[in-house]
């Protein structure tokens, strides 16, 4: 059956957080008991940095730092309210304050989701999980900023030959033209440069032995033979950690607009590359900061999704998601509970089935409710294949395959 869509929520990734912590999905409400777990992330330097996040949580939810390492707090309505204020704020120093909270706090998640970056490959359920989506080949959709699944199927796809078997010199790998051969090269056979279903305005590629990184325009990547989309996409409608756009320094005191300051032909170009976040700092391309591209857990995304630079990348993700969806004879939603406050996700369903009739429902979740919410969203009429966890699913696999 060859159209298959996935749907993969936060879920999906219990493998992986499981491995070292005791905490587990959903990360909205558990993620500074994840986060403060690791010596990182709770050391008197890091908690300097994000000072003014940890007052903002005290001043309006009368937790500190001890608190939020031992109990739930739900990050949905703290970055809803901060933008809720960022909007009603009349002074610019407010803003100004409110927009530096919401970009460390940001900036925070995305660290540590890209701190556990190299947990997908080693787990013993992603690992399987990504031979099955690589030889499967579906459109999948997600709502999760992390790269787990691209990393697994690169793992699934081998390792391609090495087109340049000597040393570099690292000064000269970063002076000299890109050839053609290292704009065709990807250390994996399968390119996650070409899996998101939309094209890049600067892409970052390896190159080189011991391999260093380098950016390529986007018109000279996409124009190589090989380097064509891929037909059946992850499509990530709430963004990604490898996804950023350049942006101001907003840690500096003078920033009154978000936009202010960046030269003409850095704005609206969209990123796709990789970086390190060092105490809160995130990487940085010509001396700008890289902001991810991350549509944060709010109440009402509609702001974010019709900002310019956002709406650019994530609008045809979304009308993609809408096609697969509507065209697919079989659905697997993975780690998914349709929550109501997401709405948007709700309707894109509501419309995609209006038409489209399935021929086969997997539904994987502990929480058994879950199966009702999709069979009634996708007006689902026959049995249902319920799994508990990703284990149970690849089960489930392996005795079809006898």
């Amino acid at each position: 059956m060859n159209e298959t869509t996935y749907v993969l929520g936060a879920g999906v990734n219990q493998a992986i957080y499981a491995i070292d912590y005791l905490a587990s999905p959903p990360l909205l409400n558990n993620f500074f008991q994840i986060a403060l777990s690791i010596s990182t992330y709770n050391n008197a330097a890091y908690t300097e940095k994000i000072r003014d996040v940890y007052a903002y949580i005290f001043k309006y939810w009368k937790k500190n730092q001890s608190d939020l390492s031992r109990s739930p707090f739900n990050l949905e309505e703290c970055f809803t309210l901060i933008e809720s204020q960022i909007q009603d704020a009349n002074y610019e120093a407010e803003r100004n304050d409110l927009l530096r909270i919401q970009y460390k706090l940001k900036t925070f998640v995305a660290e540590v989701l890209y701190g556990f970056s190299g947990y997908a490959i080693a787990s013993r359920l992603m690992k399987p999980f990504g031979d099955i989506l690589f030889n499967e080949k579906p459109t999948i959709i997600t709502f999760n900023y992390d790269a787990f699944i691209e990393s697994v199927i690169e793992v699934a796809s081998r390792m391609s030959s090495i087109p340049n078997p000597y040393v570099e010199n690292k000064r000269l790998l970063f002076q000299r033209e890109i050839s053609v051969k290292e704009i065709q090269y990807s250390p994996f056979n399968w390119k996650r440069q070409l899996c998101y279903g939309v094209t890049f305005d600067e892409v970052q590629l390896p190159i080189g032995l011991p391999v260093g990184f380098r950016y390529v325009e986007g018109d000279q990547y996409y124009s190589h033979k090989d380097n064509k989309l891929y037909p059946r996409p992850i499509l990530k409608l709430h963004g990604s950690l490898n996804w950023f756009r350049y942006a101001p320094d907003l840690l500096g005191k003078s920033r009154s607009d978000y936009e202010r300051d960046l030269p003409t032909d850095y704005k609206n170009r969209i990123i796709l590359g990789g970086g390190i976040w060092k105490l809160n700092d995130p990487p940085k391309k010509n001396g700008c900061p890289l902001d991810p591209i991350l549509v944060t857990p709010i109440l009402y995304k509609k702001d974010q999704f019709d900002q310019e630079l956002y709406s650019k990348i994530l609008t045809p993700l979304w009308q993609k998601a809408l096609q697969a969806l509507s065209s697919c004879k079989r659905l697997v939603v993975i780690g998914y509970s349709f929550p109501p406050t997401d709405f948007h996700v709700r309707k894109l369903f509501l419309e995609a089935f209006k038409r489209n009739v399935l021929e086969e429902l997997i539904v994987v979740n502990p929480d058994t409710s879950v199966v009702q919410t999709v069979k009634s969203l996708c007006h689902f009429d026959k049995p249902v294949i319920a799994c508990k966890d990703l284990s149970e699913l690849i089960n489930f696999y392996l005795k079809q395959r006898k």
